[in-house]
């Protein structure tokens, strides 16, 4: 069993932001490719390496198959590649005795995965997933090997990226009121963090998901 507490802020916001794009494709399943979309959206130190080497959101879109069965799975499952992932990203976290598991050791994980769709595409890309692997152990090394999200990535950006996200979602119909409440619960930011100018939406938003107990903002 995966124990998520050891997860930084922006490594629970990859999972969340990948399991939203594989339901809103249709997927029954979370698969490596949805980690890899997050990844690059997220923001922070995996988001970094991929960008330097010409990976965007968009290069990423263009290669996820859009499934033809709408799925009916309120959580989706993850596919084995996903769960080596994340395990492979728990064991370079201990390994370089990082704080806890952020993006760069789930890039570190994804990479391991050779057999999976992610790295496939980085391989059709054209890229070396070793000179992924090493650019990535740069910038850790950089850090001191400590990937906290106050090393990655400031919370505030951390925070501003994924309630965009989110709330795009949510007025696009893609998410109820109690999927944005769950996922905002799950991730765990600190509601301070976000900006100032979607503080008074997010307090309507979370006034009705949480009715009157609901934290506030300001």
């Amino acid at each position: 069993m995966v124990m998520f507490e050891i997860f930084g802020v922006a490594a629970k916001g990859v999972l969340g932001v990948a399991q939203e794009e594989a339901r809103g494709l249709n997927y029954e399943y979370v698969n490596t490719e949805h980690i890899l979309f997050a990844l690059v959206n997220v923001g922070g130190l995996g988001s970094d390496v991929l960008r330097s080497f010409g990976v965007d959101s968009r290069k990423v879109e263009r290669l996820v198959e859009r499934e033809s069965v709408v799925g009916t799975v309120e959580d989706l499952p993850l596919t084995p590649n996903v769960k080596s992932a994340i395990g492979n990203a728990i064991g370079e976290a201990r390994d370089l005795e990082s704080s806890c598991v952020d993006t760069g050791h789930l890039l570190l994980g994804l990479l391991r995965v050779e057999e999976g769709k992610a790295a496939a595409m980085l391989v059709e890309w054209g890229l070396e997933l070793k000179d992924v692997r090493k650019a990535v152990l740069d910038l850790l090394d950089a850090a001191d090997g400590e990937a906290g999200d106050e090393k990655e990535l400031d919370e505030n950006e951390i925070a501003k990226r994924l309630l965009i996200y989110f709330l795009r979602k949510y007025c696009l119909g893609h998410m109820t009121k109690r999927d944005f409440g769950n996922i905002a619960k799950e991730i765990d930011i600190p509601l301070d963090h976000f900006l100032g100018f979607l503080r008074p939406f997010l307090q309507k938003l979370l006034d009705e998901v949480f009715g009157a107990q609901s934290p506030k903002t300001g």
